[in-house]
């Protein structure tokens, strides 16, 4: 959310002060309006391509049994966790992400203190939230 709210941050002061720039004819904040406009935009594409390289940098599958990431483009980490570990999960959406339809979701299992896996740029992140639950209530 941060590389979104700080690009859109940008975009409005630049906007804001090439226009305020425009109709006082201030050479000076025209030029810093530019500058700001520049760097927003330059601030959001720069989220959306993260946001892709996440999403095309992973693979997930979640079965009865367990929930599998494997990531990485050049190198793969692989990271495995049985329903039965599993201690909680949750899922995270931006703004950004909310319009792309996309989300995070971490588990945190009973080995770890913390969320031990994170899944980042699932389509419809509460259905699969809700289909890990599913298979955990089955075991329990």
């Amino acid at each position: 959310m941060g590389g979104y709210l700080a690009g859109t941050t940008l975009l409005v002061a630049g906007v804001a002060g090439f226009v305020g720039g425009g109709l006082n004819s201030n050479a000076f904040s025209i030029s810093f309006g530019m500058i700001g406009v520049l760097l927003g935009v330059f601030w959001l594409i720069k989220t959306l391509v993260k946001m892709q390289v996440c999403r095309s940098s992973l693979r997930y599958a979640v079965t009865s049994a367990r929930v599998v990431a494997k990531e990485g483009l050049v190198s793969i980490n692989t990271v495995e966790v049985r329903m039965g570990d599993i201690r909680s999960v949750c899922f995270h959406q931006s703004f950004l992400e909310r319009l792309c339809g996309v989300g995070t979701i971490a588990i945190g299992s009973a080995a770890t203190g913390g969320m031990e896996l994170g899944i980042c740029g699932i389509r419809e992140p509460q259905k699969v939230m809700a289909l890990i639950n599913r298979h955990r209530g089955m075991i329990a």
